[in-house]
């Protein structure tokens, strides 16, 4: 009999176990969660709960629905759908966090507001900077440091590549160990600076030190203003100065070297060819080891001097020092042996040697080589006559 009661009482609770965790189920306000154990939606957890419980002890759990976004969820249930809902939609996962590299994949267009720095230790400071690789600086405003070691200081500036440094308003270094410093300067290449606005050094260890001027090539010097230095160890330091070749020189104005140790020392002077120098204004010297000291003067041969003004000397090894003459012809054989067999002045010329003419030679409208031959027939003529004297006696 009391077994019976027992059983009846146990079936009883258990009815009403049933009954009313269905009307709590019926009355919670979170019936879209996948689990809630607050079922009467109290904020409490109470025996109320645990009896609404019971009827699933024991069953397996599946998770349905979705967390509502007011209770930390995202109100949806697929993967594209939480992108959307969390305004990720380009991001995905390559490899998740906590896995070996770790990756993700951007689908889209990104857009960073303000500085960028990515990589190890570099850092972007100045305004929309970017910074990017090993150890790299971009503190100008818009600036941008990328590859290794590289500096870029100033607004707008740009310097890639190792060690390089962009120090001035849109200035940029690439290379290795270049500086660019000053405005809109370039320097690229190794070991190759700039120092003044608007310069351009590139190749190895060359430099552009004045406003505009141009180094290019091995180890070259542009100082001059609007000066260009290029090819190997040339230098032009005057303005709009060109040095071109091997260890040539432009040391004036508007002075023009090129060629193999040639120097132009004069204010638009030009030396070309090997070991020549024009050192007047206006003086050329070409050939090979040729020296115009003259102003406007021009060596044009081999081991030539034209040291008089205004005057023009070919061939080799001239007289030197020979006062108002305006061409020369030099045909020595030495350093201690020059000698001229041409030389015009003003009023005369001088011929040193044979004076051969093929052809008709006319002075004054008369044919001189006709005048010539006929005192040559009277001399021959004259020369019998004294013959015929000298023997009669």
């Amino acid at each position: 009999m009391k077994n019976s009661l027992r059983s009846l009482l146990v079936v009883t609770i258990t009815c009403l176990s049933v009954i009313l965790s269905s009307s709590l189920l019926a009355q919670s306000v979170n019936e879209l969660l996948p689990f809630n154990p607050d079922f009467d939606g109290n904020g409490a957890i109470g025996s109320s709960d645990l009896v609404a419980f019971l009827p699933l002890y024991g069953s397996a759990f599946i998770a349905e629905g979705v967390i509502p976004v007011e209770n930390g969820g995202t109100g949806v249930s697929t993967l594209d759908s939480v992108r959307l809902a969390l305004n990720l939609s380009v991001f995905s996962d390559i490899t998740l966090e906590g896995e070996p590299n770790a990756a993700g994949l951007v689908a889209g267009e990104l857009v960073v507001t303000g500085p960028m720095s990515q990589g190890d230790s570099s850092a972007a400071t100045g305004a929309d900077s970017q910074a990017s690789g090993k150890n790299c600086i971009a503190s100008g405003n818009y600036s941008q440091a990328t590859n290794q070691n590289c500096t870029a200081t100033g607004v707008c500036s740009s310097a890639t590549g190792e060690s390089t440094s962009a120090v001035s308003t849109a200035s940029h270094s690439e290379g290795m160990l270049t500086i660019a410093s000053g405005t809109a300067a370039h320097a690229e290449g190794y070991l190759t600076a700039t120092s003044a606005n608007y310069t351009h050094a590139e190749g190895y260890q060359t430099q552009a030190s004045n406003t505009a001027s141009h180094s290019e090539g091995w180890a070259t010097v542009a100082s001059g203003l609007y000066s260009h230095a290029e090819n190997r160890n040339t230098i032009a330091n005057s303005t709009c100065a060109h040095a071109e070749g091997e260890g040539t020189s432009a040391l004036a104005d508007a002075a023009h070297s090129e060629g193999f140790q040639t120097i132009a020392g004069g204010f638009a002077s030009h030396a070309e060819g090997y070991q020549t120098e024009a050192a007047a204004s206006y003086s050329h010297a070409s050939g090979r080891s040729t020296i115009a000291s003259g102003t406007a003067s021009s060596a044009i041969g081999y081991n030539l001097v034209a040291d008089q003004d205004n005057s023009t000397v070919v061939g080799q090894y001239n007289v030197e020092g020979q006062a108002g003459t305006l061409f020369v012809v030099g045909t020595g054989t030495g350093v201690d042996a020059r000698a001229n067999t041409f030389e015009v002045s003003t009023g005369s010329a001088l011929v040193n040697g044979d004076f051969e003419v093929t052809g008709s030679l006319t002075i004054e409208g008369m044919d001189l080589i006709g005048i010539i031959s006929v005192l040559q027939d009277q001399i021959l003529d004259l020369q019998l006559q004294l013959d015929a004297i000298v023997d009669g006696e």
